[in-house]
Parts: C-alpha cells; sequence; structure tokens
C-alpha cells in the first residue's frame, strides 16, 4: 500500500483503506483479477495471484489498479485432524531455454523460436547435453514414477532419435521425425531422484542425440524441459503452491510461525481466501490443516515472513 500511496499521493492509511472496501479493481489483458486485501487475512496491501508470461517478445505481465470494485470469496477449511499420512502431491519443475533465436525453424512469427542449443547425431561433443536440477522433499517409492518431458525442434527433415539419462539410469530412447516440435515424455522412477534436503546433492540429466537406423545426418535443438515428480508438502522459505491431489485433506508443514494463510488458487484469477485452518506444532515447525476440493490448488504461506512484491509505476495516456 505505501508504494501505491506514493504515487498516487495520498497517505498509506487511506490507499489501504480503498483496499480493505474493495474500492479499487485490478485486471490483466482485459479481464478482471480478484485481489484480496491484506487487513484481516494476516498482512498489509493486498495479494493475488501474478501468473506469469512469456512469449517471443518478453516476460512481463502487466496489472491495472484503478477506481472501480472488488469482492473476494471465502471457502471454509473445516479445522480438520492432520492428514495421515500426510501423502504426497505431484510437482512440476519446468525449464524453457531463450539462448538463440532461430528463426530459420518456423514459419508463423508467434511459434517459439528461442532454443538452448543444437544437438548434432554422430558428432563427438555436439551430440550430448547435460544439467544439473536441484529437487527437495522428495517422496522415494519404487512403485511411483514421475514423469520427464523433453521440448525438442528438429532442424532437420530427418528422423531425430534423442536417449535421456538421469543420474546415470537410462531412461530410454525416443524418436520423431522432421523439421518440427516435439514433446517427448519419459518415465522417472521416483527412487532415483536426489533430495539436496537430505544432502544427496543434485540431480544430473543427460540428453543425447543418436542417428537412428538408416539415417545418415540428425539435428534438433533442446527448447526446455518439465519433470514432474512426487513430492511432500513441505514449505520452503514458508511458502508451498500445492495441489491437493485427490485428498479431501491437506497438511503442509515447514513454517517457523503460527501465522499461515491458506489461498484456494484454483482459478487463478479469482484466488478465495480458505477460513478455519487448523494450525499446530507438531515439532520445531508449524503445520497447517484444511479441508479441500480434493481437485484444487493451494498457496500456503506465512504472510508476515514471505510477501511477493510487485514493481508499481503510475501509466498516464499518451496522444
Amino acid at each position: 500500500a505505501s508504494r501505491l500511496a506514493a504515487i498516487l499521493n495520498q497517505t498509506t492509511t487511506e490507499v489501504q483503506s480503498w483496499l480493505d472496501a474493495g474500492e479499487l479493481a485490478l485486471s490483466n489483458r482485459g479481464l478482471p483479477v480478484t485481489y484480496i486485501p491484506g487487513a484481516g487475512n494476516g498482512g498489509a496491501g493486498f495479494f493475488f495471484y501474478a501468473e506469469p508470461n512469456r512469449n517471443n517478445y518478453t516476460y512481463e505481465n502487466v496489472y491495472w489498479l484503478k477506481g472501480g470494485a472488488n469482492a473476494y470469496t471465502t471457502t471454509d477449511g473445516g479445522a480438520p485432524a492432520p492428514a495421515d499420512p500426510p501423502g504426497l502431491y505431484w510437482a512440476l519443475l519446468e525449464q524453457n531455454y531463450d539462448s538463440v533465436a532461430v528463426l530459420s525453424l518456423i514459419d508463423d512469427p508467434e511459434e517459439d523460436f528461442w532454443m538452448l542449443r543444437a544437438l548434432t547425431a554422430g558428432s563427438s561433443g555436439s551430440d550430448t547435453w547435460t544439467t544439473s536440477i536441484s529437487l527437495d522433499h522428495l517422496v522415494k517409492d519404487g512403485e511411483i514414477d514421475g514423469k520427464l518431458t523433453l521440448a525438442l525442434h528438429g532442424s532437420s527433415y530427418t528422423t531425430h532419435l534423442v536417449r535421456a539419462e538421469l543420474n546415470g539410469s537410462d531412461l530410454g530412447e525416443l524418436s520423431w521425425s522432421g523439421k518440427v516440435p516435439a514433446d517427448l515424455e519419459f518415465d522417472v522412477p521416483s527412487t532415483i531422484l536426489k533430495d539436496a534436503n537430505l544432502g544427496e546433492g543434485n540431480n544430473t540429466l543427460t540428453v543425447q542425440a543418436k542417428l537412428a537406423a538408416g539415417v545418415s545426418a540428425s539435428q534438433f535443438y533442446i527448447n526446455g524441459y518439465v519433470l514432474e515428480y512426487p513430492r511432500q508438502y513441505e514449505a520452503v522459505n514458508r511458502v508451498l503452491v500445492a495441489g491437493a491431489n485427490g485428498k479431501s485433506v491437506v497438511s503442509a508443514r515447514g513454517y517457523g510461525a503460527a501465522t499461515i494463510s491458506v489461498f484456494d488458487v484454483t482459478n487463478l484469477k479469482a484466488p478465495r481466501v480458505v477460513t478455519n485452518v487448523a494450525i499446530d506444532q507438531p515439532d520445531t515447525d508449524y503445520r497447517a490443516s484444511f479441508n479441500t476440493s480434493t481437485e484444487g490448488h493451494y498457496a500456503i504461506f506465512d504472510p508476515t515472513y514471505f510477501f511477493g512484491a510487485v514493481l508499481v509505476s503510475s501509466s498516464k495516456p499518451s496522444l
């Protein structure tokens, strides 16, 4: 609120009163966005879920705040007993690389033409890419597999054969053909993953371009990857955003204080406050438990410790 007050030449108290009364309206790309005033919800200012934006030209996303109306809703958390066992949720780690603009790959300027690097099959030193991945609070179970999706783009019209390896374990080989994008999915046994929180170090992903039978040349670009893996409901830096994963009760741990807020962010443009959250202290940290919609997504955080600041600037119409 203080940053807005400075721009609007108003007192922080006045601006906060507008936010608390719902007398300001937030929007993004012409669509209304619900915000939650900090007063009564664990903090000052206001909260909303700022969605990431990425296209060929910018990473910036702009939210407009002006006079209007805002109304948020609540959902009853039910103050349940902690989930036992706490279970897991499927975490997503997404990495998209924008190192090199390869315009020769596309016909439509709106298609993604930003890549990391090319791999050339059969060319020593140019056929392999390796990267390091840090994961924490993993659930390792011999019956549970995660999923690795490699985002690639062919740069030759031939068949492309790809081998993936994680922490020295072979994930297999997959192929596609042509000068087109491809998303290749590999199963990842959760038992081969390394947990940095346990001192096991980082995970090492290796991708290799190979020559398929009867193919004399193959080249493709690495665009990025998505790793889906089983994770505990454990906050890092007192914040966790996670899905209910079919569970009727979620219990999240890892908070250094009892000041824990929970928002239902299933609809990112209309977050809801979860009320009646049960908070206890089973050990040195605090835990928050609440009833869910089983398929919902939730932001569980300590607003006195974590506060996502948004750069605020004024805008005047130009002629």
